[in-house]
């Protein structure tokens, strides 16, 4: 190998060790550039950390930082105010009942707001 082609696989190498939470970002700036056999040779990475990294590249970009995923707050209902939904759906002022359609699970019928 050319000593520049060596000088980046080593140095590609030791940013792979250096970031072991990170890698499949780190691997993902290369993956699609180069073959599976070419990574797993130089970089000794198995085929599912490139698989993985070539995916991380589609999803999030090159190099780029993992997307923010929502976070999602459930509190479950109190008696008091499942007792309020069903009193205002039980309420004929804010309901129209379907006289023909039924809910194919359920069986009980429709309720229109």
């Amino acid at each position: 190998m050319p000593n520049k082609t060596k000088t980046f696989w080593n140095f590609f190498r030791c940013a792979l060790d250096d970031n072991k939470q990170n890698s499949n970002r780190v691997l993902s700036i290369i993956a699609d550039e180069f073959s599976y056999s070419k990574l797993e040779t130089n970089l000794n990475v198995g085929r599912h950390t490139i698989s993985e990294s070539r995916k991380y590249a589609q999803v999030n970009g090159y190099g780029a930082p993992p997307l923010l995923k929502p976070v999602i707050h459930r509190i479950k209902l109190k008696e008091k105010m499942l007792n309020q939904f069903e009193l205002f759906f039980a309420d004929k002022k804010n309901v129209n009942i379907s006289s023909y359609k039924t809910d194919n699970k359920s069986g009980l019928l429709v309720l229109y707001l």
